[in-house]
């Protein structure tokens, strides 16, 4: 009795044991959190949703207006079921049409747990520096209406400049995909009640009180440019210093990616959650490889910007955008414009052909020109033709010409007697070919019948003189 005593309270004991592991997970959810994805067309959103939230490219296709989705984050991806929290997705098209539609995504409660990625083209340079200052522009457009209705703007900023202020380079060492991810939200919401006044030179000029990270996308596409467009090093350089000193401004991050290659997807994947969740994230800056640049939030400074342009003589910050960057850039195809044909409606069409026709005929001095009957030239040239093939006879016009139906009948009868005569050549030759054939053919029958006969007479010959002797 005792032992089956033993083995039903083991049982209960285990069975404890994991409905106590269940209540502690529900207790680990997080806040639900936003993120907002900028970025002109072609510019590599769908690659990069696709791979942040692990789904077909397709279901990221650039729609209409405002596009939702949503990502179920994991403290263990080994674990379907270990869900904390969920972060929904927003993807703008067409800034400035539809940026008033921002306001359903980046309101007073959003913006606490929100993260806004720009996404540009690094296939399209020339434009690169424009289109971060266009989309910087709509995101203080948001956040200036989301500052004139809540009353915590100062907090917010001192938020971000907490967040900037407490970044520590980190050891190196990578976590397994598999580890459950280590929390540290509680710790980034009690520095952000904190004020700080003092920030170095050029950081946080604008604060909007979010954090913001700019991806350069076809990161591949550098060293394609070299070749194509001769795009040295220090070009290179020069537009990575506009970028960050841009960057340095609002107290963004950096990370240029590249979905064909597979640069950066994974760090800027979980750099984006640890922005949103605080999870531990590893990694460190990398400005060495300059298909890989990937630069944190708080790493950046004045001084590392200036050692880009610091041994290129030739360029340095000053020089203007446009002048720096080489003028060959690929000319757009534009579409012909064609002017618009309307038809007119049949009856109106023939109406109008009907007042045409009576005006010809009836007067003799009517713009319209009658309709002529030439002859087309032949296109045949060569050196064999005479110069008559290309004469033309002369113009003849409706009112010149008429009818006789005896001259109809004397040609029709002229072709049938030419006809007539062909035909009979034809006919003629036809059967002498056929006499002389039937000729030849019986002579050569008659050589074969003169041949038999003498082979037979020699035959009896010799049959004779054999039954002589």
């Amino acid at each position: 009795m005792s032992v089956r005593f033993e083995t039903v309270e083991t049982e209960t004991g285990i069975w404890e044991k994991i409905l106590n592991e269940v209540r502690a997970r529900k207790t680990k959810t997080l806040d639900t959190t936003t993120l907002v994805v900028l970025g002109k067309k072609s510019s590599g959103k769908s690659t990069f949703l696709s791979r942040f939230c692990e789904r077909d490219k397709n279901e990221f296709r650039e729609g209409i207006a405002l596009d939702y989705s949503y990502l179920e984050v994991r403290s263990n991806e080994d674990d379907i079921e270990d869900v904390v929290s969920r972060t929904d997705i927003w993807q703008l098209e067409n800034g400035e049409v539809h940026k008033d539609l921002l306001q359903f995504s980046i309101t007073p409660n959003t913006a606490k747990n929100l993260v806004v990625v720009i996404m540009l083209d690094l296939s399209d340079v020339w434009n690169l520096l424009s289109d971060l200052e266009y989309w910087l522009k709509i995101v203080e457009y948001a956040m200036g209406k989301v500052f004139s209705y809540a009353m915590n703007e100062q907090e917010m900023k001192n938020r971000l400049v907490s967040l900037w202020k407490s970044y520590k380079e980190p050891d190196g060492e990578k976590k397994s995909f598999s580890t459950p991810k280590t929390i540290i939200q509680p710790k980034l919401s009690k520095l952000s009640k904190e004020t700080i006044i003092e920030l170095p030179k050029d950081v946080l000029i604008h604060n909007l009180g979010i954090p913001i990270i700019v991806a350069c996308s076809k990161s591949d596409m550098i060293s394609d440019y070299e070749r194509k467009y001769r795009f040295t090093d220090s070009i290179w350089s020069y537009v990575q210093a506009k970028i960050r000193r841009m960057c340095l401004n609002y107290g963004a991050g950096l990370v240029y990616i590249s979905g064909k290659e597979d640069y950066n997807l994974s760090i800027f994947k979980d750099y984006i959650l640890h922005l949103l969740y605080g999870f531990e994230f590893n990694y460190k800056a990398q400005i060495i490889e300059r298909e890989r640049i990937f630069i944190p939030i708080g790493w950046d400074s004045d001084a590392k910007i200036k050692l880009l342009t610091m041994n290129t003589n030739e360029l340095n910050e000053s020089t203007p955008y446009n002048e720096a960057i080489p003028n060959t850039k690929p000319k757009e195809k534009t579409e012909e414009q064609t002017s618009e044909v309307v038809c007119l409606d049949d009856q109106e069409f023939l109406k109008v052909m009907s007042e045409e026709l009576t005006t010809t005929t009836s007067s003799p001095t009517s713009p319209f020109k009658p309709i002529s009957k030439t002859p087309i030239k032949p296109i045949l040239k060569s050196s064999h033709l005479t110069s008559k093939m290309y004469t033309t006879p002369k113009k003849t016009t409706l009112s010149q010409t008429s009818f006789d139906s005896t001259d109809v009948t004397k040609q029709l009868q002229e072709r049938l007697k030419s006809s007539t005569k062909k035909r009979d050549s034809r006919h003629s030759n036809r059967s002498s070919r056929t006499d002389t054939f039937n000729q030849f053919f019986q002579d050569v029958l008659s050589d074969k019948k003169k041949g038999r006969d003498e082979i037979r007479k020699n035959v009896e010959k010799e049959l004779n003189r054999f039954k002589n002797n």
